[in-house]
């Protein structure tokens, strides 16, 4: 799935073909059949979408910034696309995403897990990718939602940091930035959970969302017919849009309310792989 959801991720393939080359190098045999196997399901749905694409739109590629009337945003520079990616108050994670600030501690390690320099590598290079197409689309408080495709990635260096950090300093710091990160999600969900995924929240205003937070929990909604409360709204709606902020389904491209219990296998899977990968073996008997 994770090359499926972005044309972008398709240049990460190449990493995990020359991964799977260098592995399997000793037996050629087992090589031609572990590049199909990784190889093929994604030929076959990326035929399907170019497939649909020129059905719907009369191109194999298309934009759909293009298709939906959507305007183009001017030509930046490389380190305004990178501002924007890491410090902007709108799309930059270092204010919106936790998982993705830990993420970076995580890359201090990886001398020490080479198994997870396959990740990073893929992980850094989709930012690289977003920045030069110009892909820092968001605006929604959680960051950039092309990210979405290297979450897992993001996640498992994330674990590893958590795991071998034994620095005092640099812990309090990126602790202090997942609080800085929690209290910005946490304090638009509240104040506004019909609109916190169409409206931007700048991080300057979060202390004045914050001041609004528990009148928001008791006052009708303007939007909702019947007078509804926004804790009714969340119960009506599933806590769509609050439902697991921490792992940023929304930033996934998911909708909780539809799409609740795959994702749940997912998080599972991610986290079992996760503990199984930094699992401490036991002495040897």
């Amino acid at each position: 799935m994770l090359f499926l959801t972005r044309i972008e991720m398709l240049p990460a393939a190449l990493w995990f073909v020359l991964y799977i080359a260098y592995k399997d190098r000793k037996d050629k045999k087992i090589m031609i059949s572990d590049l199909l196997l990784f190889l093929i399901p994604i030929a076959v749905f990326t035929a399907l979408i170019l497939y649909h694409n020129w059905y719907r739109f009369g191109k194999i590629i298309m934009d759909a910034r293009v298709a939906m009337a959507i305007p183009q945003e001017p030509e930046r520079s490389f380190l305004n696309g990178l501002y924007k990616v890491l410090l902007d108050g709108e799309t930059g994670f270092f204010f919106f995403n936790p998982v993705l600030v830990f993420f970076i501690g995580g890359l201090f390690f990886l001398k020490k897990k080479k198994a997870l320099i396959l990740p990073a590598i893929i992980a850094l290079q989709t930012i690289l990718l977003l920045i030069v197409l110009n892909r820092i689309d968001g605006r929604w408080c959680w960051g950039t939602r092309f990210l979405m495709g290297v979450l897992p990635f993001f996640a498992l260096i994330t674990v590893f940091f958590l795991k071998e950090n034994k620095n005092k300093i640099l812990s309090y710091f990126f602790y202090t930035l997942f609080f800085i990160s929690f209290t910005f999600q946490l304090s638009a969900v509240i104040a506004n959970p019909m609109n916190f995924f169409l409206q931007p929240l700048h991080k300057n205003q979060v202390i004045h969302q914050l001041k609004q937070a528990s009148q928001c929990l008791t006052k009708p909604s303007p939007r909702i017919e019947k007078g509804r409360t926004y804790t009714q709204v969340w119960r009506a709606r599933h806590f769509d849009g609050l439902d697991f902020w921490f792992l940023n389904l929304r930033a996934m491209g998911i909708r909780a309310r539809y799409w609740l219990p795959p994702v749940l296998l997912l998080v599972f899977i991610n986290l079992y792989s996760a503990a199984k990968l930094f699992r401490k073996k036991g002495p040897a008997t």
